[in-house]
């Protein structure tokens, strides 16, 4: 900053926005509006010659710290990302070094339970549906890469971001910290994050996430496997400055965008959204403006029959029930708990203990489909990944078979890895195609069912989860629906 004795307006407007932010707060004035604002709330402040407030210093000296700890990532210090000028690489140039970001690991970052849990949220109007709509609407612009070193681990991300209401104010810087792919590990894991909004220190607002789900994008639609000249054409950039015209809230075409909407033709899309603006089933005597009465008259006709609809909840304030079943009475016992029992048993003879194995996991009819409902979920659920162990599983089935024909062969052989994988105790090394086909398995499953239910009448779908194979109960497969 500049000597302090003798400034003047036009000295506080060379300072950057970040230093006259600093000494507003030093001073407990606002740092809100656009630059020219800020400097000049900057120039009164040293005219009326407002002292530095000690509280108020503290804390940004406890921002400066706490910003510097955001550098320091598993012992490794990164350089500021705001100060590195050198380096980074567009998204023509630098998309083939992004790593396999998907959005289990923006679901993990972001602290939801699970990925479904996240595209269910963006769906339905959480928080994390309009930072997808920071992506969508190319609020967030072009994103550049940085490899910090060959020998690091990590990658940086910079982009801005523009602000959803205040848009010709000065958008938002966002970095992130990636972990890189290698050749033994899958990379995309979400270190760190930082944007210089209000809410940015704690690196999950909105702008952050919007950028994650521009990364997120790039990578399942292979944009960043191919080469810049056999890039598709619709991978657009965004333009550096977001422009907004003023009009009529009737002129516009208001639409929704959502994570596990399928890519359709735009105009197409644009067609149907005006045709269901524009729609009504009343004749003219019988349209109503008053959406009050309209309201009423639509809970007095269905809180009888449909009292858990959604019109009903809303007007009597209710919340919905839980969807949560309670675990099956007939649930049967895992494997390995089968197996701890007979191991307990004090029994030395190895025949008679695979004797009682074999006749311990046998299943009911009730104990088959209260497993099958049990597991809905599969992956998400704790109840199917612990029936898994000791079963041998669609996905294990040719490992096993490949071990055990070798092992006819050569008895020498050590069956120890085929063994730590059906019993989970070794750790399953994901592949991308295995990383991909999990992330974007719930578009797979909707653009199947759009599909079929054009092909038969009244077709549905619905989850399942593990199906037991009732003469050897060991056998199990799940499908995907």
């Amino acid at each position: 900053m500049a000597d302090l004795n003798d400034m003047t307006l036009d000295k506080f407007k060379l300072w950057s926005v970040n230093a006259l932010r600093v000494y507003l707060s030093l001073r407990k004035k606002s740092i809100t509006g656009n630059f020219d604002e800020i400097a000049a709330r900057a120039f009164i402040a040293w005219e009326e010659n407002i002292a530095v407030d000690l509280v108020a210093e503290q804390q940004q000296m406890q921002l400066l710290a706490e910003y510097k700890a955001k550098l320091n990532i598993d012992g490794e210090i990164i350089e500021d990302p705001m100060t590195v000028s050198k380096g980074w690489l567009s998204e023509k140039v630098g998309m083939s070094k992004w790593p396999s970001l998907y959005i289990g690991d923006i679901s993990e970052y972001l602290h939801t339970n699970q990925p479904k849990d996240l595209i269910r949220r963006v769906v339905n109007e959480y928080k994390e549906g309009k930072a997808y709509r920071y992506f969508t609407g190319e609020w967030v612009k072009e994103v550049f890469y940085h490899d910090i070193s060959e020998i690091s681990d990590k990658c940086v991300f910079k982009s801005s971001v523009t602000p959803s209401q205040a848009i010709n104010n000065k958008a938002y810087t966002v970095w992130l910290v990636l972990r890189k792919d290698t050749k033994e590990i899958l990379g995309g894991q979400v270190l760190q994050a930082y944007c210089s909004c209000t809410a940015g220190m704690l690196g999950s607002c909105n702008h952050i996430a919007g950028v994650l789900f521009r990364i997120e994008e790039a990578v399942k639609t292979g944009q960043t496997l191919k080469s810049c000249t056999s890039k598709p054409c619709e991978w657009t950039v965004p333009k550096k400055k977001t422009k907004v015209k003023a009009g009529r809230v009737s002129d516009f075409l208001l639409k929704k965008t959502s994570l596990s909407k399928l890519k359709v033709d735009k105009e197409k899309e644009n067609e149907k959204a005006i045709k269901r603006r524009n729609f009504t089933p009343l004749r003219s005597a019988q349209q109503r403006s008053d959406s009050d009465s309209i309201r009423q008259d639509l809970y007095e006709t269905l809180k009888d029959k449909l009292p858990d609809s959604c019109v009903t909840l809303l007007m009597e304030k209710r919340k919905p029930k839980s969807n949560i079943q309670e675990p099956s009475a007939n649930m049967p016992p895992s494997l390995k708990d089968v197996a701890r029992k007979i191991t307990m048993s004090n029994c030395n003879d190895h025949e008679i203990m695979k004797t009682k194995l074999l006749n311990e996991v046998q299943l009911s009819d009730g104990q088959l489909n209260a497993l099958e409902k049990g597991t809905t979920g599969q992956s998400e659920s704790e109840c199917w990944k612990e029936q898994r162990h000791g079963r041998i599983t669609a996905s294990n089935f040719h490992r096993i078979s490949r071990r055990s024909q070798s092992l006819k062969e050569n008895s020498d052989e050590d069956p120890s890895s085929v063994i730590g994988l059906v019993m989970g105790t070794s750790p399953v090394i994901q592949t991308v195609a295995m990383k991909h086909g999990i992330s974007t398995e719930p578009i797979a499953k909707r653009s199947y069912h759009q599909e079929k239910k054009s092909e038969h009448k009244r077709f549905s779908v619905k989850e399942c989860g593990m199906f037991c194979l009732k003469s050897d109960p060991y056998v199990s497969a799940s499908p995907d629906l």
